[in-house]
């Protein structure tokens, strides 16, 4: 997966590698593109996603308390102090990360969704941002 979305270049790190084995022998992006068929937006199974890691965090498939610490922390040292919330997690704009949880059994894991910079400002809202219906609904 390459990490320019809508021509942005963005500091995410992505791999491939399967945890603990064959575990998740296959892996699921979701794509979503705006109104010119341009790449927007990609959300990360909690389960069966590829390894993605912003800053030295790894943000696919964690305890969502302890990414949101993590989160914050690495935030607040790039000067970030003002943090926004979607219905399921912390919602960095300024680098294109919405946070949300996905159920796996009885526990929930971290589900990463990564955006292009005009979708960013409202990218954790469920009801007036940019992203599909159907990726508020999802669990």
């Amino acid at each position: 997966m390459n990490r320019s979305i809508g021509g942005e270049r963005y500091p995410w790190s992505v791999g491939a590698a399967n945890r603990q084995g064959d575990l998740w022998p296959e892996t699921q992006v979701t794509a979503y593109h705006g109104g010119t068929g341009r790449l927007c937006g990609v959300a990360v199974s909690a389960r069966r996603g590829p390894e993605v890691t912003w800053d030295g965090i790894d943000l696919v498939g964690g305890v969502p308390s302890a990414v949101e610490e993590q989160l914050r922390t690495r935030a607040t040292s790039h000067g970030i102090v003002d943090f926004r919330y979607s219905p399921d997690g912390l919602a960095l704009e300024q680098f294109g990360i919405v946070m949300r949880v996905q159920r796996t059994g009885d526990i929930l894991l971290t589900r990463p969704v990564f955006v292009a910079r005009e979708w960013a400002p409202m990218a954790g809202d469920a009801s007036l941002g940019p992203m599909a219906k159907h990726e508020w609904r999802r669990g």
